[in-house]
């Protein structure tokens, strides 16, 4: 009876040695493939939004040159003592208009 104990006792050990081991190394590769598979999903999907936020920022980049070159030639001229003078007597009189220094 104690030869039977000693065999069931190192057949145990030795499937236990063997299985427990190979558990983790199958569940370390099946987790590094599941990280590769959710990683390559993430950047695909980045790729795609990176791809519409450039288009948007190219198609933006001439109305944006636009605009700053309207500003330069609207904020390029000093303003004018009877600009300011006529601003200020809007302002006082409450009597405005948009743009109130532009008045014809």
């Amino acid at each position: 009876m104690k030869i039977r104990r000693k065999l069931v006792l190192y057949v145990s050990a030795s499937i236990l040695l063997t299985a427990v081991p190979g558990a983790v190394l199958i569940y370390n590769y099946a987790q590094s493939q599941a990280l590769a598979s959710a990683a390559a999903q993430a950047e695909h999907a980045t790729g795609g939004f990176a791809a519409m936020a450039l288009q948007c920022f190219s198609q933006s980049e001439r109305k944006l040159a636009a605009l700053a070159r309207l500003l330069e030639q609207e904020l390029a001229p000093p303003a004018q003592a009877h600009e300011l003078a006529s601003s200020r007597n809007s302002l006082s009189t409450g009597r405005t208009t948009w743009p109130f220094w532009r008045r014809s």
